[in-house]
């Protein structure tokens, strides 16, 4: 029995399509300027704070 696609399923791949190469998108511009100042990894959030730290530990 062949199964309908629904807008709701359409709308959900698009939506994880995007995420997921967007977040690939990001992390390698992140991995990029981490690479020009000779480091191992980028913050998600600078810490220049405990709150900001903690953030950036979370994330």
């Amino acid at each position: 029995m062949p199964r309908t696609v629904h807008r709701a399923d359409i709308v959900l791949t698009i939506a994880v399509v995007l995420y997921v190469g967007s977040f690939i998108a990001l992390s390698r511009i992140g991995i990029r300027e981490a690479q020009k100042f000779n480091s191992h990894g980028y913050y998600f959030v600078e810490p220049t704070s405990t709150t900001r730290d903690r953030i950036h530990v979370s994330l």
